[in-house]
């Protein structure tokens, strides 16, 4: 009955699926009490069609459930994500635009409680108290404060993106300085191989003087000194 693919082929048919679905909508209506449900309802009472009305509510749940479930997870991250917790694999920047996606992501699907810029600030400054050069923005906000002109969220994010840049900038130099030593090191390193073969000569040594060599290692508790 409440299969919305179903369709009576016969008289018969016709005349029960009728009494059910008005059974059913008497059902609806004494046991959906939710503002959504009763409104799915009253848009078929006239037409007694309870299948479109199961249909509805299903999609309904469903889709309310999944946007749930998001909002959750997104909330988790917004609260519990550290920038140097060491999953995050990209820039300092990357980061900040990232957390601040996930933020305005949420808001978009809550319909009610969205984070406000205050509370914002206080998850921002969590997620980046790791970062030294990052979390010395917040005493620069504190300071102005204290002088009488507190920034807005944007404001406070918008120093944290410069400073970021700066430490990305700062970071790459020193990634790019250890890498070309590194570097450097190798190619010495293989220089000094390549002089060390230079001085070999193998045909000095013959296959009797190899096999000595190898024999007379080759000994155990057993062996007379």
């Amino acid at each position: 009955m409440i299969d919305p693919t179903f369709k009576p082929s016969n008289q018969d048919e016709i005349a029960l699926y009728v009494l059910k679905q008005n059974y059913m909508m008497s059902v609806f209506k004494t046991h959906i009490l939710t503002d959504q449900g009763k409104s799915i309802i009253a848009n078929y009472t006239a037409t007694g069609k309870a299948q479109q009305v199961w249909k509805e509510l299903e999609i309904y749940h469903k889709q309310s459930t999944q946007a749930e479930n998001v909002c959750e997870i997104l909330l988790n991250y917004i609260v519990t994500s550290r920038i140097d917790d060491g999953t995050w694999t990209g820039t300092a920047q990357g980061y900040l635009l990232h957390w601040n996606k996930q933020v305005n992501d949420y808001n978009e699907k809550q319909k009610t409680g969205e984070i406000k810029d205050m509370q914002k600030r206080i998850h921002l400054q969590a997620a980046v108290k790791g970062n030294p050069k990052l979390a010395s923005i917040k005493s620069m906000s504190q300071l102005q404060g204290k002088l009488g002109s507190s920034i807005t969220y944007q404001q406070y994010f918008d120093l944290l993106i410069e400073a970021a840049i700066q430490y990305d900038l700062e970071h790459q130099s020193s990634h790019q300085r250890h890498c070309t030593r590194r570097a450097v090191y190798q190619h010495d390193m293989e220089l000094l191989h390549e002089d060390s073969y230079a001085d070999f000569q193998p045909s000095s040594i013959s296959d009797d003087d190899i096999n000595n060599s190898y024999t007379a290692q080759m000994y155990n508790f057993d062996t007379p000194v």
